[in-house]
């Protein structure tokens, strides 16, 4: 039996989502989900996937958001008034504490997309994440508050 009628057979009878739209593939005759028109193969995963590194990335993004939602607060109370910066390096840590709210967002929401990568991926975003927001925190002395 091929791969495609392994497929076929599988979703045959069984309410099978497609991993990208979420339709329902019961009773598909070709290996191809009608509603996106992406094709499908029948794979082995994980129970328990490889996290490590999207959490990784999800603490550093929101301990990096969490601060960018204090500034704000701070922003606020203080009618919006910015901290006179050191240098043009502060100026970026403090500015990219902000851009981290949505980024944070992102990573949470897209945690599937994320855990599809392969694990070196995974791996060197987590590493690169790691790298950005100790770069962040290391900006916040070159702030005059």
């Amino acid at each position: 039996m091929s791969e495609d009628q392994h497929l076929l057979a599988y979703v045959r009878d069984r309410d099978v989502s497609c991993p990208l739209c979420g339709y329902n593939l019961r009773g598909l005759t070709v290996p191809r989900c009608p509603e996106c028109g992406n094709a499908l193969r029948l794979s082995v995963g994980l129970v328990e996937p490889f996290l490590k590194a999207w959490i990784t990335c999800a603490a550093m993004t929101c301990l990096s958001a969490g601060i960018g939602i204090l500034i704000t607060i701070a922003l606020i109370i203080d009618k919006g008034h910015l901290p006179p910066f050191r240098s043009p390096l502060g100026a970026m840590s403090f500015f990219s504490f902000l851009a981290m709210i949505p980024i944070a967002a992102a990573i949470l929401l897209l945690r599937h997309s994320f855990l599809r990568r392969s694990r070196q991926t995974q791996i060197v975003l987590a590493i690169l994440t790691v790298v950005g927001v100790v770069l962040q925190l290391g900006g916040i002395p070159m702030w005059s508050l």
